[in-house]
């Protein structure tokens, strides 16, 4: 069937011109949104989109891994103990030179007596470093005393003057030390949330995490944490009363100047610690830092320097005195071991290739038999999740591979070309670990342990999208159908027409609008749900333009059907061949249910301009 049309007014027709015509080859099916999240991508170059036909014409205006540890280690946290400040050459005796390393006794005598344990016992740390009164932007990396330094961050600074704070959970030598390696020089602070210590089994001191985070707290939903204030967060509602502490993700925004924050157990006296340091609020960026924070009674204290929102998001808990004994979440540490780095075709998997991962984008990393952490009894990973060459504000999550997504984030990105990172522990899948992006950006994973345990199920695909490098099938698709035109138009003694990326934005804001909308309908219409036509839409880019025009297609699955379609098609051809065009962009949707039982296709979307 074909609908062949001119719309437009004569006046309108004064200052404009618009070409529409429409074939429909088939019903469009509605199409699940799994597929929306795995299939499509909205990129710089090709536009995606796809069924029957419509025309709109112009309108004017890696290291060796080494053996991991036999046992696993229980984790027993205390109220923060602080064990260098470099500022006032404690612990560290003066500023960190660019390139300098540095030797730390963390499992120091009071240590091991607030964690109530033999400091010979002790595996690893669970500790803040803090950087500040930095030289320039650079690194950090954390790592055994006994231990050649590894390819690994722990902590990254942006510039001159920066202060971060991370957690870091590090192996220690036999006798309770750690290095801090730093590529920029640094006044360096070092606060011991809790200790690890070597048990084959262990009531207490077990991790225990939710099948996904949740939210506990968003202060902007109500009201700020007030200068110099202590707030008393209660966990109880779903931690276990008896549980020894929590991990939780803390993350400041809007905050009302430089300061910090520190969480501390309910019912004890504020330490000198810090969990996070706010930046300057005229970067207006939200800052987080996960922790392991001790609780009493389900509950932990939060102190705020300055006025400023805070978000708390829930991962898990470590289990109290009353839980079964086991083996189960017990923490095997391993010298920081870097799992994936998007920049190096060398340590991505083969699915992805090196490049950005792009806006929306999911990779799974593996990491059973890779940097100690064996093949099997795997519950858990402790990693350094790190974001660099941000294209913008986003965000980064994890969860376990094959597993339920969640909704909260694990890493915040401020601003473009932004590098920041946080640690977070996850449970593994048996594909290992997952990672999502919100705005495109380069994804760096350093795992620093284990938890022991079984492997979460799979209860949905493993996701792997390929890298800003690559073309996805709609995208392939997208850049076929420009060939093609371009084919058409040479052999009708036209000049050829230039893809031009604000072009595909505005085939696919009509793509994602009319898939679900109207092509599921039967019918195709160039005029979106909320009565905007190409042109606005394509003036919604940003783009100045003189004349524009539209194509569309459904149900056709390769760009030769819907190419010989629209030329098969006096409307469509009219407008394909128009010799005003300079400039064209794509879109191209895959989808996969229908009224035929197991027939898919695409929806194409075709944008012409004169600019």
């Amino acid at each position: 069937m074909t609908n062949n049309k001119i719309l437009g007014s004569a006046a309108a027709r004064r200052t404009s011109r618009k070409y529409v015509a429409a074939k429909k080859d088939r019903f469009c099916p509605r199409r699940k949104i799994q597929w929306r999240i795995r299939w499509v991508a909205v990129v710089a170059a090709f536009g995606t989109f796809a069924g029957a036909l419509a025309v709109s014409a112009p309108v004017i205006s890696a290291l060796v891994a080494e053996a991991a540890a036999s046992t696993g280690s229980a984790y027993s946290p205390i109220s923060p103990i602080r064990v260098a400040d470099s500022r006032d050459g404690f612990g560290i005796s003066s500023k960190l030179a660019s390139q300098d390393t540095r030797t730390l006794k963390v499992v120091t005598p009071a240590v091991a007596a607030a964690a109530g344990v033999n400091a010979s016992d002790v595996t690893a740390v669970a500790a803040q470093v803090t950087a500040t009164q930095t030289t320039g932007p650079g690194h950090f990396t954390v790592f055994p005393a006994d231990k050649s330094r590894p390819l690994a961050s722990s902590l990254n600074v942006m510039r001159a003057n920066h202060t971060l704070t991370n957690l870091v959970s590090v192996p220690v030598s036999s006798n309770g030390e750690i290095k801090i390696f730093s590529h920029s020089g640094s006044h360096v602070v070092v606060d011991v949330q809790g200790v690890f210590v070597e048990a084959n089994a262990s009531q207490a001191g077990r991790l225990e995490l939710f099948d996904a985070p949740y939210r506990h707290l968003d202060t902007r939903e109500s009201r700020k944490l007030g200068a110099r204030s202590t707030t008393v967060i209660d966990l109880s509602g779903r931690v276990p009363r008896n549980a020894t502490a929590a991990v939780v993700n803390l993350t400041s925004v809007n905050n009302s100047a430089q300061g910090f924050l520190t969480a501390f157990p309910y019912g004890s006296t504020l330490p000198n610690a810090s969990n996070l340091n706010y930046p300057d609020p005229a970067l207006r960026s939200a800052v987080g830092s996960q922790g392991y924070v001790a609780l009493k009674d389900g509950k932990f204290n939060v102190y705020s320097l300055v006025a400023t929102d805070l978000v708390i998001d829930v991962a898990g808990y470590f289990t109290g005195s009353n839980a079964p004994s086991s083996s189960d979440g017990l923490f095997v540490p391993v010298t920081p071991y870097r799992m994936l780095d998007t920049r190096e075709a060398s340590n991505v998997p083969s699915c992805f290739k090196a490049g950005r991962v792009r806006s929306g984008g999911a990779i799974p990393v593996s990491v059973a038999s890779r940097g100690g952490v064996p093949a099997s009894n795997v519950y858990a990973v402790a990693a350094n999740i790190a974001l660099t060459a941000t294209s913008g504000p986003g965000w980064a999550r994890i969860w376990p591979a094959g597993g339920a997504e969640p909704e909260t984030s694990s890493v915040n990105s401020g601003y473009a070309n932004h590098t920041v990172a946080n640690h977070a522990a996850t449970k593994i899948g048996a594909a290992g670990i997952g990672v999502r992006t919100m705005s495109g950006m380069h994804i760096i994973v350093d795992v620093t342990g284990y938890f022991l345990g079984g492997t979460a199920p799979a209860v949905a695909d493993v996701e792997c999208t390929p890298s800003e490098n690559q073309k996805t099938e709609t995208e392939t698709l997208a850049a076929e159908v420009v060939v093609l035109t371009n084919v058409e138009r040479r052999a009708s003694g036209l000049s050829t027409v230039a893809q031009l990326p604000k072009l595909d934005d505005a085939a696919m804001i009509h793509a994602e609008d009319q898939l679900n909308a109207r092509c599921a309908q039967g019918y195709l219409t160039h005029t979106g749900t909320d009565g905007s036509d190409a042109g606005n839409r394509i003036a919604r880019t940003g783009l100045w333009f003189r004349e524009w025009g539209e194509n569309l297609g459904c149900g056709q699955v390769t760009a030769l059907q819907v190419i010989q379609g629209w030329m098969n098609s006096p409307g469509h051809k009219a407008n394909l061949l128009n010799p005003v065009w300079t400039h064209i962009g794509v879109g191209v949707l895959h989808y996969d249910s229908g009224p035929q039982a197991g027939w898919d296709g695409f929806y194409w979307v075709q944008n012409f301009a004169t600019l």
